[in-house]
């Protein structure tokens, strides 16, 4: 099925909204089907605009998916600078803000789980900050905080992949934010106590 914009009406867009509702429908895209099976028309189409609009403003499906996850993961983001800048110490801020994340975007946890599947670029956020991470457990990746804090993010991913499954197993019983407060203070105390 073939969009038409009129031409004539694109002076009228308002490029600020116009780049969120293609942001929008990119993370839908590529949480519905992973970085190499969302296409730019596919964005455009749910985006309700052209691929050359896309284009326009993203410049490419790779820097369109970057911008995807730094939008998405801007709390997380935060909360790790300010880890690395010292702010903070210990990992609850990054995983509770990452819970919260989560819970209120759950396609959040398809889009990290589709990356983890395939191989599409390491978000530029985590490059640019890989080292400084690293640096802090002094460059071992097998520092065993670090590991705690891995464990801790593939506890907290495991819940938000499976979270409709286990409502069903429960009966379908409204009893997700009471297991997931739980759920969350486990982790933070599996993580302050290994």
């Amino acid at each position: 099925m073939r969009q038409s914009i009129n031409p004539h009406s694109r002076k009228q867009l308002d490029p600020a909204r116009t780049r969120a509702d293609i942001l929008n429908g990119a993370l839908e895209c590529f949480a519905l089907k992973g970085f190499a099976g969302a296409s730019v028309q596919d964005i455009a189409r749910r985006a309700r605009v052209t691929k050359s609009l896309v284009l326009y403003h993203f410049g490419s499906k790779q820097e369109l998916w970057q911008a995807c996850i730094e939008h998405r993961a801007a709390p997380v983001i935060a909360a790790l600078d300010r880890l690395l800048d010292g702010v903070t110490q210990g990992f609850t801020d990054i995983l509770k803000t990452r819970f919260e994340l989560f819970r209120q975007h759950p396609e959040t946890a398809r889009l990290l789980f589709w990356a983890s599947l395939e191989a599409p670029p390491l978000p530029i956020f985590m490059q640019h900050r890989r080292e400084r991470l690293l640096a802090r457990f002094g460059g071992d990746p097998t520092h065993p905080e670090l590991v705690k804090l891995m464990f801790a993010i593939a506890t907290m991913d495991g819940w938000f992949l499976n979270r409709s499954l286990y409502t069903a197993m429960g009966g379908g019983a409204d009893w997700s934010e009471h297991v997931e407060q739980r759920l969350l203070d486990g982790i933070l105390a599996m993580v302050s106590s290994l």
